[in-house]
């Protein structure tokens, strides 16, 4: 089943066939997507349990917030998000309930990148909770660090040639493997790698490349997201990506096939993802969630957020229902209103 075909089928009939054929590896089936979120749900119980904690990749770390906003949180809070791209620094003042000023500074860190995941869980699940537990507070917020997922080899039954090279040449070898499948970072390079495989094997452009294209690194994860902008049929983003890759010669053909090859990339980036938050949801069993998602893949990419919904609806359990919603800054801030909660209960 050709699970990106959605977004494809009004230029797919320009793919070649031996390239939809060698990009097949880069679509996860339904049972695919079934296993990885088993495997998810293992390790974050592995997490979560005492016995397993100290091995498991997923640590599940809890942070001991119980208390959420409620909306009647004043005064002015720091925050400092150390993230994966930037170091930010906010002061936010909250003045009332739809009132508030939020004054930011970013730092730009290099050659780092992050994914992670909180949810709610049931405090009774949490063997971790060390001290006083109030009986009126049943739930907790865990902090997965979920991005080391599949540092057991518990996503290797879905990695390609593409993802086992940019972890070799990564700075952390045989770590923090699932961001490295779906992360900013290394998209634009998964799919660069894919784009060298198939031109040095003369599926793409003649067979004649570039040296930029053959430059590790110089495939731009914003090149994705601008060559699928392209409304189906049309290749003028394609063609400045091509042309600054000095690809001046990519026939339409050429430009539909890279397209595919970004596609299959990015989708299977988001499907991962949504594997993921479709098994904490599940989990969680609330009748309704709201997911705040923040990152410039989601921000950016025409398409992220769509494939992420149409997936997270196909695996979440029918009775309940969720949103995904932006959240700029969302670590930053939420730091700022744990203080501020922790502030409102102190008093």
């Amino acid at each position: 089943m050709d699970l990106v075909k959605p977004f494809m089928d009004l230029h797919v009939d320009r793919v070649s066939k031996e390239i939809r054929e060698q990009c097949q590896e880069l679509i996860l089936t339904d049972k695919q997507m079934e296993e990885i979120m088993r495997r998810v749900l293992k390790e974050i119980n592995n997490g979560l349990h005492k016995e397993t904690q100290p091995t498991a990749d997923v640590k599940c770390f809890i942070t001991y917030v119980q208390d959420l906003p409620n909306g009647k949180e004043k005064g002015k809070f720091l925050a400092l998000d150390l993230g994966g791209t930037n170091f930010r620094v906010l002061l936010i003042h909250l003045k009332d309930e739809n009132d508030f000023e939020m004054l930011s500074k970013i730092y730009a860190i290099p050659q780092s990148t992050g994914s992670n995941a909180c949810y709610v869980e049931k405090v009774e699940n949490c063997e971790m909770f060390d001290g006083y537990k109030d009986p009126n507070k049943q739930h907790v917020l865990i902090n997965t660090e979920w991005g080391a997922f599949g540092d057991n080899g518990a996503l290797d039954f879905v990695r390609t040639e593409y993802d086992r090279e940019i972890d070799h040449f990564s700075i952390n070898k045989g770590r923090q493997i699932q961001e490295k499948m779906i992360s900013g970072m290394y998209m634009g390079e998964l799919a660069r790698l894919a784009i060298v495989k198939f031109t040095k094997a003369g599926l793409l452009f003649g067979g004649v490349g570039s040296d930029i294209l053959f430059k590790r690194g110089q495939f731009f994860t914003k090149y994705v997201s601008e060559i699928e902008s392209d409304k189906p049929g049309t290749y003028s983003y394609c063609r400045d990506v091509l042309d600054e890759l000095g690809l001046e010669h990519a026939t339409d053909e050429d430009c539909a096939n890279v397209r595919y090859i970004c596609e299959c990339v990015s989708s299977r980036a988001a499907h991962l993802v949504s594997a993921g938050i479709a098994a904490l949801i599940n989990k969680m069993d609330e009748k309704s969630v709201t997911v705040g998602v923040d990152g410039s893949v989601y921000r950016f990419h025409p398409k992220f957020h769509d494939l992420m919904v149409q997936k997270i609806r196909q695996f979440v359990k029918p009775d309940i229902s969720f949103d995904l919603m932006l959240s700029e800054d969302g670590s930053g801030r939420g730091a700022a209103l744990v203080a501020a909660v922790a502030c409102r209960e102190a008093h």
